[in-house]
């Protein structure tokens, strides 16, 4: 059994870009269902925007580590999130917090590291007077919906997809 007292939560920095790189390819990896062709070149943007997005003001990335019985800290997850302003004068308040990214290791899985990551993001969209939070994850992703149900996410909008074919060929 995981001992909590062994998990800890800090601020990513720039240090940490490839490993949220990595977990964030791994996020494509079980997501993707290959319907629509990836950029020969996804990982060095994938690199790119994920430098951006840890030096944009309006984000947060949170990372989750690990420390084992010797003393060793591995990072086990991470959160990132951001918030978007659309002042098209529509809503009263018009910010909201989007998360972004969200992942944890499989064999740290079902322990609340993922609970204690949104709740801390959550606070920090409240404390910014943000009210509304909104997140998104496939429709196969039967893990993300069982979580997210239970953090009280309530889905409100679905993504309808056509593949046109190429009919100059």
């Amino acid at each position: 059994m995981l001992n909590t007292d062994q998990i800890s939560f800090r601020q990513a920095t720039a240090d940490d870009l490839a490993q949220i790189v990595s977990f964030t390819n791994s996020i494509h990896l079980q997501e993707d269902d290959q319907s629509i062709p990836t950029n020969k070149h996804f990982l060095f943007n994938l690199e790119k925007w994920l430098k951006e997005e840890l030096n944009n003001s309006l984000s947060l990335f949170l990372i989750a580590d690990f420390e084992n019985n010797f003393g060793q800290t591995n990072s086990i997850g991470f959160i990132g999130a951001t918030t978007v302003i659309n002042d098209n004068g529509f809503l009263e308040n018009p910010t909201k917090g989007v998360i972004n990214l969200l992942w944890i290791e499989k064999e740290h899985r079902k322990k609340n590291i993922a609970k204690q990551l949104v709740s801390m993001i959550e606070d920090c969209f409240k404390e910014n007077a943000i009210n509304v939070i909104e997140c998104s994850f496939t429709d196969t992703n039967e893990l993300a919906k069982k979580f997210w149900s239970n953090m009280h996410y309530k889905i409100f909008s679905v993504t309808a997809r056509k593949i046109i074919s190429d009919t100059t060929k």
